[in-house]
């Protein structure tokens, strides 16, 4: 290699699949330096070795499925008043409060079987009542809901908690280290109390699309017509300013939940296959093949005394991962729509789509986070033409 073969390594560099934007053509300065050579063969090929393989480990157990005869298209979010939130979430907690619970698999069929107003096909409209499903029925083992149209519902995982338990608890010295008076035992229930959130995200909201952008000219030389705002940084994908402020406890996050992550991805591997394909995409065609520490899932959050009101997550695509740290009682997830009540404890792994699925959470005691990796309406601008600036990068194809 010749490195003052300045078109021998302009073909080079060219070829490299960065999915960012790429230098425009040397001006004619430079034309009395640059070599005919033969244009390199795209890396892309190599750049596969840096995402995760499609196969993955063995070992983990089949999911007990359940199917409900709910079916949850006809049974639609109700439309919360943001200023009734907390009296509509209120109410739903007395009714949650007073959920039938499950004594065991068949039982909670049982239970589910009855849950319908009727029995007609085509009536397939939950009681407004809640079942309890209590942590002994996850326990070990990996329990999936499906309602009757065979749409997913839900998948809890409780294979590894011990596992999961001591990443958690470094997880927990980390965040304790950075604010301490944060994880002094509380009651959710009393008034004056709230939660903190912590987003660590790759961003593709509020891009600036390369409509008509010219050929030629690299995009940060690229200005909007007349008095508009032009943000370069937010015409590619972006971290979260939180990531940025503070790398190396990003990076110490990172590498604790790292084994929680690669868990997580094999679950959704086996159990979700569908959805393991869809919210890839995104996490492997980002600038400089970066990859996101929760692959396939581009964003998470770290919740810290979290109990939410009822809510969708309605700019979340797909599916997302909720598991529960710290020591604490009480804090149940209710999924609305399934009228379930979940029992979830540190160390069990949440799979739900929280987009169309109504959720919150029972009022609890102590000291409790979570952790949610979730997905996002907005990368679909990115996978289909990188916010229409695909013309100005090399993409992998």
């Amino acid at each position: 290699m010749d490195f003052f073969d300045i078109g021998g390594m302009d073909a080079l560099c060219d070829g490299f699949q960065t999915n960012l934007f790429v230098l425009p053509p040397r001006s004619d300065t430079w034309s009395g330096l640059r070599l005919a050579v033969p244009r390199a063969e795209s890396m892309s090929s190599s750049a596969e070795a840096l995402f995760p393989p499609h196969s993955v480990l063995l070992g983990l157990r089949e999911a007990i499925t359940i199917v409900t005869p709910l079916i949850l298209l006809k049974n639609p979010s109700p439309k919360i008043d943001p200023k009734k939130c907390r009296a509509w979430t209120n109410a739903e907690r007395i009714l949650a409060g007073k959920a039938t619970p499950a004594t065991s698999v068949e039982h909670l069929k049982q239970l589910i079987a009855f849950q319908l107003e009727d029995a007609q096909e085509d009536s397939k409209h939950k009681k407004d009542t809640y079942i309890r499903i209590p942590h002994t029925i996850f326990e070990g083992a990996t329990t999936k809901l499906d309602d009757s149209d065979k749409t997913f519902l839900g998948l809890v995982f409780s294979e590894a908690s011990g596992f999961i338990k001591d990443k958690l608890q470094k997880l927990q010295l980390i965040l304790e280290h950075a604010n301490p008076d944060r994880f002094k035992p509380c009651d959710s229930d009393v008034h004056g109390y709230a939660f903190d959130s912590i987003h660590l995200d790759t961003y593709n909201r509020y891009a600036e699309k390369g409509d008509d952008s010219p050929p030629g000219v690299h995009p940060h030389f690229i200005y909007k017509d007349g008095n508009g705002h032009t943000n370069h940084n937010q015409r590619a994908t972006y971290l979260a300013k939180a990531i940025r402020d503070n790398p190396e406890t990003f990076k110490s996050i990172s590498d604790v939940l790292a084994d929680i992550s690669s868990l997580v991805c094999e679950i959704i591997c086996k159990h979700l296959p569908d959805a393991f394909d869809r919210l890839r995409v995104f996490c492997e065609i980002l600038p400089l093949n970066h990859m996101p520490s929760m692959y396939p899932f581009p964003r998470f959050v770290l919740n810290i005394q979290v109990c939410t009101e009822g809510h969708t997550d309605v700019n979340d695509d797909t599916i997302c991962v909720v598991i529960p740290f710290s020591p604490f009682k009480g804090g149940e997830l209710v999924l609305h729509e399934a009228g379930l009540v979940l029992e979830l404890h540190e160390g069990d792994i949440l799979i739900f789509p929280s987009h169309c699925l109504t959720h919150f959470n029972l009022h609890f005691k102590g000291v409790r986070g979570s952790i949610v990796m979730h997905s996002d309406k907005e990368v679909k601008s990115w996978n289909i033409n990188r916010n229409r600036w695909n013309r100005h990068m090399v993409v992998k194809k």
